[in-house]
């Protein structure tokens, strides 16, 4: 299991909040996040942060490859 963080700062108003995995070089870097919690899987994450209203969610194409928009 990791720890995954939304990074609740977002470039632009197109672009998504994007999840990080604690296996990522900007995991500690953030300074405006929330705490997800403990998941297997990133699509788990994202559904949390959803279901916390934070609606344009994306994986980072580092560490959540697996949920980011371009590999899916």
């Amino acid at each position: 299991m990791h720890l995954f963080r939304l990074n609740t700062k977002r470039e632009n108003s197109k672009s998504f909040y994007v999840i990080h995995e604690d296996t990522c070089p900007l995991f500690h870097q953030l300074k405006h996040y929330i705490d997800l919690g403990e998941f297997v899987f990133c699509s788990t994450a994202m559904q949390r942060a959803r279901e916390l209203g934070y609606k344009e969610v994306d994986g980072c194409s580092e560490c959540c490859r697996a949920c980011h928009w371009r590999y899916n």
